[in-house]
Protein backbone atom coordinates (compact mmCIF):
# COMPACT_ATOMS: atom_id res chain seq x y z
CA UNK A 1 0.00 0.00 0.00
CA UNK A 2 1.09 3.48 -0.67
CA UNK A 3 0.06 4.84 2.50
CA UNK A 4 -0.16 3.75 6.66
CA UNK A 5 -3.86 4.09 6.76
CA UNK A 6 -6.40 5.45 4.98
CA UNK A 7 -9.90 7.03 5.80
CA UNK A 8 -12.57 9.58 4.19
CA UNK A 9 -10.47 9.97 1.40
CA UNK A 10 -7.87 11.04 3.48
CA UNK A 11 -4.39 9.66 4.01
CA UNK A 12 -1.79 8.82 6.72
CA UNK A 13 2.02 8.06 6.00
CA UNK A 14 4.06 7.99 8.98
CA UNK A 15 7.94 8.16 8.84
CA UNK A 16 10.34 8.05 11.62
CA UNK A 17 14.12 8.86 12.13
CA UNK A 18 16.96 8.33 14.34
CA UNK A 19 18.79 12.14 12.66
CA UNK A 20 18.32 15.33 14.04
CA UNK A 21 16.96 15.73 10.22
CA UNK A 22 13.24 15.00 8.90
CA UNK A 23 14.79 13.47 5.86
CA UNK A 24 12.43 10.78 4.72
CA UNK A 25 12.19 8.25 1.84
CA UNK A 26 9.01 8.06 -0.20
CA UNK A 27 7.65 6.84 -3.16
CA UNK A 28 6.45 9.01 -6.13
CA UNK A 29 2.79 7.90 -5.83
CA UNK A 30 2.82 8.46 -1.94
CA UNK A 31 3.21 12.08 -3.23
CA UNK A 32 1.33 12.44 -6.15
CA UNK A 33 -1.87 11.13 -5.47
CA UNK A 34 -5.93 11.83 -6.07
CA UNK A 35 -6.79 11.91 -2.35
CA UNK A 36 -8.20 14.62 -1.27
CA UNK A 37 -6.09 14.98 1.71
CA UNK A 38 -2.40 13.38 2.28
CA UNK A 39 -0.66 13.83 5.32
CA UNK A 40 2.68 12.94 6.62
CA UNK A 41 3.75 12.18 9.89
CA UNK A 42 7.08 12.51 10.49
CA UNK A 43 8.91 11.30 14.36
CA UNK A 44 12.04 11.62 15.70
CA UNK A 45 12.53 8.82 18.05
CA UNK A 46 16.00 7.58 19.72
CA UNK A 47 16.64 4.25 21.77
CA UNK A 48 16.40 4.34 24.97
CA UNK A 49 16.54 1.16 27.57
CA UNK A 50 13.81 2.39 29.88
CA UNK A 51 11.67 3.30 27.04
CA UNK A 52 8.99 1.18 24.80
CA UNK A 53 9.39 -2.13 22.68
CA UNK A 54 7.59 -2.00 19.62
CA UNK A 55 4.86 -4.23 20.81
CA UNK A 56 4.63 -1.63 23.88
CA UNK A 57 3.59 0.64 20.89
CA UNK A 58 1.49 -1.35 19.02
CA UNK A 59 -0.95 -2.06 22.50
CA UNK A 60 -0.61 1.68 22.67
CA UNK A 61 -1.99 2.72 19.29
CA UNK A 62 -4.58 -0.49 19.24
CA UNK A 63 -6.23 1.14 22.78
CA UNK A 64 -6.83 4.42 21.38
CA UNK A 65 -7.68 2.86 17.35
CA UNK A 66 -11.39 2.49 17.21
CA UNK A 67 -11.40 1.60 13.44
CA UNK A 68 -11.46 -2.54 12.44
CA UNK A 69 -9.79 -1.57 9.26
CA UNK A 70 -7.27 0.45 10.78
CA UNK A 71 -6.46 -1.67 13.40
CA UNK A 72 -6.51 -4.59 10.87
CA UNK A 73 -3.93 -2.55 8.87
CA UNK A 74 -1.97 -1.59 11.85
CA UNK A 75 -1.04 -5.15 12.70
CA UNK A 76 -0.57 -5.60 8.77
CA UNK A 77 2.54 -2.93 9.39
CA UNK A 78 3.74 -4.01 12.49
CA UNK A 79 4.30 -7.87 10.86
CA UNK A 80 6.09 -6.56 7.83
CA UNK A 81 8.22 -4.74 10.47
CA UNK A 82 9.19 -6.82 12.74
CA UNK A 83 9.43 -9.84 10.41
CA UNK A 84 10.79 -13.35 11.96
CA UNK A 85 11.75 -11.32 14.59
CA UNK A 86 10.69 -12.92 18.28
CA UNK A 87 9.38 -10.85 21.13
CA UNK A 88 11.78 -11.42 23.22
CA UNK A 89 14.23 -9.70 20.55
CA UNK A 90 11.87 -6.95 19.88
CA UNK A 91 11.74 -6.37 23.54
CA UNK A 92 15.22 -5.69 24.09
CA UNK A 93 15.14 -2.69 21.80
CA UNK A 94 13.06 0.21 23.12
CA UNK A 95 11.92 3.93 22.28
CA UNK A 96 12.08 6.95 24.49
CA UNK A 97 8.22 7.48 23.67
CA UNK A 98 8.30 11.04 25.26
CA UNK A 99 11.01 11.93 22.78
CA UNK A 100 8.86 10.73 20.18
CA UNK A 101 5.60 12.17 21.01
CA UNK A 102 7.59 16.12 21.94
CA UNK A 103 8.75 15.51 18.18
CA UNK A 104 6.46 14.68 16.05
CA UNK A 105 5.50 16.66 13.21
CA UNK A 106 2.69 16.78 10.76
CA UNK A 107 2.35 18.19 7.21
CA UNK A 108 0.21 18.78 4.70
CA UNK A 109 1.65 16.61 1.13
CA UNK A 110 1.38 19.30 -1.16
CA UNK A 111 4.13 21.26 0.76
CA UNK A 112 6.65 18.21 0.77
CA UNK A 113 9.22 18.84 -1.68
CA UNK A 114 8.61 15.92 -4.51
CA UNK A 115 8.95 15.18 -8.54
CA UNK A 116 5.73 16.66 -9.44
CA UNK A 117 6.26 15.60 -13.25
CA UNK A 118 4.36 12.63 -14.18
CA UNK A 119 7.29 10.31 -14.93
CA UNK A 120 7.40 8.63 -18.50
CA UNK A 121 5.53 5.67 -19.37
CA UNK A 122 7.78 2.77 -18.54
CA UNK A 123 9.05 4.03 -15.36
CA UNK A 124 8.07 2.52 -11.93
CA UNK A 125 9.20 2.09 -8.27
CA UNK A 126 9.91 5.87 -8.27
CA UNK A 127 11.92 6.57 -4.52
CA UNK A 128 13.31 9.99 -3.84
CA UNK A 129 14.60 11.85 0.00
CA UNK A 130 12.55 14.80 0.73
CA UNK A 131 13.56 17.43 3.21
CA UNK A 132 10.98 18.13 5.66
CA UNK A 133 13.39 20.79 7.79
CA UNK A 134 12.03 23.36 6.30
CA UNK A 135 8.62 22.55 5.21
CA UNK A 136 5.39 24.25 7.26
CA UNK A 137 3.76 22.02 9.86
CA UNK A 138 -0.09 21.48 10.56
CA UNK A 139 -0.65 23.19 13.61
CA UNK A 140 -4.08 21.56 14.16
CA UNK A 141 -4.33 18.01 13.12
CA UNK A 142 -8.39 18.33 14.99
CA UNK A 143 -9.67 19.01 11.72
CA UNK A 144 -8.48 15.69 10.08
CA UNK A 145 -10.92 12.80 10.12
CA UNK A 146 -8.39 10.49 9.71
CA UNK A 147 -7.20 11.44 13.83
CA UNK A 148 -10.17 10.41 15.18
Amino acid sequence: DNFDFYDNNQALEVKTTQSNDRKHTFSYEQLNNKFNKIIIGSAMIRKSRTGKSLFDLKKEIEKKTKDRDNKKKLHEIFLSIIGSKSQEELDKIKYDFKYARENIKFFDSKLVPRIKEIPMQGLSKIKFESNLNSCEEIKDISNFKIFT
